[in-house]
C-alpha cells in the first residue's frame, strides 16, 4: 500500500473514532442527565440503572462516579458512597462539587480528616460553595476543633443562612460543646426551614433533653417519628428521654426499635445495655456490651461499660482486663481512667502516669474526660504518697467538673440548702409527725440508711446484704420519687398522703425484695427525708452512718461522683454541707431517739465484728458469720465504693486527712 492510501485510510479511521466518541459523548450526557432527573425525583432505583449503565460505557467517568456516590448516600450504602466518591475525587482534581460531597461523605464514614482535606480543597476551586464550609465545620468539630469549626460553620451560614445542614452541624456542635440551650436554637433554625426533617426533630430532642425539658423532648421524638416512623435516631433520643423519665421498660423497648430499624446501630445497643445494667439485670447488660465489642472492637464505650457490669459484679480482675481495653483504644477516656486508678492505686505505673499526663496536655480532650483523667491521675498520685501533686490533680478536676455542671444550670446554692434545712426541721415536729405515722405501713423490712456520702454507708449495706435473710437495693431514691422535692408542700401532707406514698415505695420495689425479711435502702441524702420516713414506716429501721468530718469531706473532694453533686466540688460547699446535715440529724435524733441507730466508720474499721454483731441485732436478725465476708457477697454495687467493698475493711482511710492537713481549709473547723 501506498504511503498515500495509508494516509487516506488514517484519516478515514479517525473520522469513524471522532464520530463515535462523538455519539459516546452524547449517550454519556444523555444517561447522566436521566440519572439526575430521576435523583431529582426521588426515584433512587431508576437514577442508579441509568448511572451504572453510564459506567459501563465510561468506567470511572468522575461525574458518573460522583453521581453514584450521591445515589448511594441517599439510600443508606455509606461505605459505597465512600468508594465511589474517592473514585470521582482522584479522577477530577478541579470539581468543587465532587470535593465538596466528599467532605460531606468522609465526615458521615468518620473519617474527618479525609474529609477536612476534601472540604478544604473545595473551599480553594470554590470559596462561595456553602457545603464546603458546612462539612469542613463538622469534619473539624468531629477532630474536637471546637472553635475552629464554629468559624467554619459559620461561613457557611454567613454563605446560605438557609442551609439546613450547616444549622445541624451548629446544633450538633454546641451539644458536643455543652451548650444545650444554643444547640435547641440553632435545631430551631433548622426545622424553621425544613419542619418535615426528622432528623433535625430527633437532634432538637437530644437537645432539649440536655437542656432539662424532658416533655418537649419527648415531643420532638415523636414528631420525629411521625415523620418517619424508621428514624433510628428518634427512637433512641426517645428511649434516653424516658430513661430519664424513668421509664425503663419504655426506654428499652425504644432502644430495641432504634437497633431493629437500623442494624449495627451502636449508640443505641450501648444505651440499651447501659439501660439493663441500671435495672440490675447484669448478665444481659455484660451479653450486650459483649456483642458491641464483637462488631466494633475499637468502640471504647463498650468496653467502659463492660468493666462498670462486671466491676458491679465483684468481677474485679475482669474489669481491670475491660478497662485497659478501652484505653488501649482511646487514650484519653477519662472513665476507664478514672477506674483503672481506683482498682490499682499505687500500682499505676508510671508509664501509666506519664500518658495520663500528655493526654491532658491534648486541648481538644472533651471536659468530661479531662475530669476523669484529672481524677485518676489524683488518686494515684494519693496512693503513692505524692499528696501535694494529687490535692492539685483533684482541685483541677473539681474545678472542671463544676464549670460543666454549671453549664447544665446545676450549682450549689448554700443559702437555698440552708432554707430547705430550716424548713423541714419547722415542720416536722413531733406533734407533725404523729400525725402522718396514721397513714404509715406497719412493715418492718425497710432499713434506711442514710448519712453524707462518704461516710460509710455503703459499707453498712453490704454488711447487712451480705445476711442470708437480707437485700441490699443499693441508691434507691425512692423516697424522693414518691414524695417530690422535699418538703414542697409538707405543711398540707395528711394521712391519706402518707399512705399513698408508702405503698408506691413498696410496690416499686416489690420485685427487688422478695421474700427478704430486711432490704436496705442505701441513698444517702434520704437524711433529709427521716421524718418523713420514719412517717411512713414506722417499725421501718433507721441507720445513721458518721465519719471523722475532715475524712469524710476529702473522701468526697477526691470522688468524681457518677451522679452530679455540685456542693462537692469546693472545700467551702462540702464544709457547708456537712454543718447543715450535722444540723437536721440533731433534730431528727431529738424526734426519734433511739429508733436512730448511729454507726460510725471508724467504730467498724477498728472492730468489724462487734460493730457488726450490734447492727444485726439492732435488725432482729440472728448472726450470721457471713456478715464479716461482705466483700464475697456478689451483690451487685453500682455506686462510688464499689472498688472499696469488693476488699475486707482496711484502716488505710481513717485520718487520711493527716497528709493533707496543711490544706484542708473549712474543714479544719468541723
Amino acid at each position: 500500500m501506498s504511503r498515500r492510501d495509508r494516509r487516506r485510510d488514517e484519516k478515514l479511521e479517525g473520522q469513524a473514532r471522532s464520530a463515535e466518541q462523538r455519539q459516546l459523548d452524547a449517550r454519556l450526557v444523555g444517561l447522566l442527565d436521566k440519572a439526575r432527573a430521576a435523583l431529582d425525583a426521588g426515584d433512587t432505583m431508576t437514577a442508579e440503572v441509568e448511572v451504572r449503565a453510564a459506567l459501563r460505557d465510561v468506567p470511572d467517568h468522575p461525574q458518573a462516579s460522583h453521581l453514584l456516590a450521591v445515589v448511594c448516600y441517599h439510600t443508606g450504602r455509606l461505605d459505597d458512597a465512600g468508594d465511589h466518591i474517592v473514585t470521582a475525587a482522584l479522577g477530577d482534581d478541579d470539581d468543587a462539587a465532587i470535593h465538596a460531597d466528599c467532605g460531606v461523605i468522609m465526615t458521615l464514614m468518620g473519617r474527618p480528616q479525609e474529609a477536612e482535606a476534601a472540604s478544604r480543597h473545595a473551599i480553594e476551586l470554590d470559596d462561595s460553595l456553602a457545603v464546603a464550609h458546612s462539612s469542613l465545620g463538622a469534619a473539624l468539630a468531629a477532630q474536637q476543633r471546637g472553635d475552629e469549626a464554629l468559624e467554619a460553620l459559620q461561613a457557611a451560614l454567613d454563605r446560605d443562612p438557609d442551609l439546613v445542614e450547616a444549622w445541624v452541624h451548629r446544633g450538633n456542635l454546641e451539644v458536643q460543646e455543652g451548650r444545650a440551650v444554643e444547640a435547641v436554637e440553632a435545631y430551631a433554625e433548622a426545622a424553621s426551614r425544613e419542619p418535615d426533617n426528622a432528623i433535625v426533630r430527633a437532634n432538637m430532642g437530644v437537645a432539649l433533653r440536655l437542656a432539662g425539658d424532658l416533655e418537649a423532648a419527648e415531643e420532638q421524638c415523636r414528631i420525629a417519628l411521625e415523620l418517619d416512623p424508621d428514624c433510628a435516631e428518634a427512637h433512641n433520643g426517645l428511649g434516653q428521654v424516658l430513661r430519664e423519665m424513668e421509664e425503663p421498660a419504655a426506654a428499652m423497648e425504644a432502644f430495641r426499635r432504634a437497633i431493629a430499624v437500623r442494624e449495627g446501630f451502636i449508640m443505641a445497643q450501648a444505651n440499651l445495655a447501659g439501660m439493663l445494667f441500671k435495672i440490675g439485670d447484669l448478665a444481659a447488660a455484660e451479653a450486650e456490651y459483649r456483642a458491641i465489642i464483637e462488631t466494633h472492637e475499637v468502640f471504647a464505650g463498650a468496653h467502659v461499660g463492660l468493666g462498670v457490669v462486671l466491676l458491679a459484679a465483684g468481677r474485679l480482675d475482669d474489669a481491670v482486663v475491660a478497662f485497659r481495653d478501652a484505653v488501649a483504644h482511646q487514650p484519653g477516656n477519662g472513665e476507664a481512667w478514672a477506674n483503672l486508678a481506683a482498682a490499682l492505686g499505687a500500682e499505676l505505673s508510671d508509664a501509666d502516669l506519664d500518658l495520663i499526663e500528655r493526654t491532658l496536655e491534648d486541648q481538644r480532650i472533651p471536659a468530661a474526660d479531662r475530669i476523669g483523667l484529672n481524677f485518676a491521675q489524683g488518686e494515684a498520685l494519693e496512693r503513692k504518697g505524692r499528696h501535694a501533686e494529687a490535692f492539685e490533680a483533684f482541685r483541677v478536676g473539681n474545678d472542671l467538673k463544676r464549670d460543666e455542671m454549671a453549664t447544665d444550670g446545676l450549682t450549689f446554692d448554700r443559702e437555698a440548702f440552708d432554707e430547705r434545712v430550716s424548713e423541714i426541721i419547722s415542720s416536722f415536729d413531733a406533734s407533725f409527725i404523729e400525725r402522718l405515722k396514721q397513714g404509715g405501713r406497719g412493715d418492718a423490712r425497710p432499713v434506711f440508711i442514710v448519712g453524707m456520702p462518704r461516710s460509710g454507708t455503703t459499707l453498712v449495706e453490704q454488711i447487712i446484704a451480705s445476711h442470708p435473710e437480707a437485700v441490699g437495693l443499693g441508691e434507691t431514691n425512692g423516697i424522693g420519687f414518691q414524695v417530690g422535692f422535699f418538703p414542697e408542700g409538707a405543711d398540707d401532707y395528711t394521712a391519706d398522703d402518707v399512705t399513698g406514698f408508702a405503698d408506691g415505695y413498696l410496690t416499686d420495689l416489690e420485685d427487688r425484695i422478695g421474700d427478704a425479711k430486711r432490704f436496705a435502702d442505701k441513698t444517702p441524702f434520704d437524711f433529709l427525708m427521716l421524718g418523713m420516713i420514719h412517717s411512713m414506716f414506722p417499725n421501718a429501721t433507721l441507720i445513721h452512718c458518721t465519719r471523722d468530718a475532715r475524712d469524710m469531706g476529702l473522701s468526697a473532694f477526691f470522688q468524681d461522683f457518677s451522679v452530679p453533686h455540685p456542693w462537692a466540688t469546693t472545700l467551702e460547699d462540702i464544709a457547708h454541707t456537712i454543718r447543715a446535715h450535722n444540723r437536721i440529724m440533731e433534730h431528727w435524733r431529738g424526734l426519734l431517739g433511739g429508733r436512730l441507730l448511729q454507726i460510725a466508720y471508724e467504730h467498724v474499721v477498728a472492730d468489724q465484728e462487734r460493730q457488726s454483731r450490734r447492727l444485726i441485732e439492732h435488725l432482729g436478725l440472728d448472726w450470721n458469720a457471713a456478715c464479716l465476708d461482705f466483700h464475697r457477697n456478689g451483690q451487685t454495687v453500682l455506686t462510688a465504693s464499689n472498688w472499696q467493698v469488693r476488699k475486707p475493711i482496711y484502716t488505710g482511710a481513717v485520718e487520711r486527712w493527716r497528709a493533707h492537713e496543711d490544706r484542708l481549709g473549712p474543714l479544719a473547723k468541723l
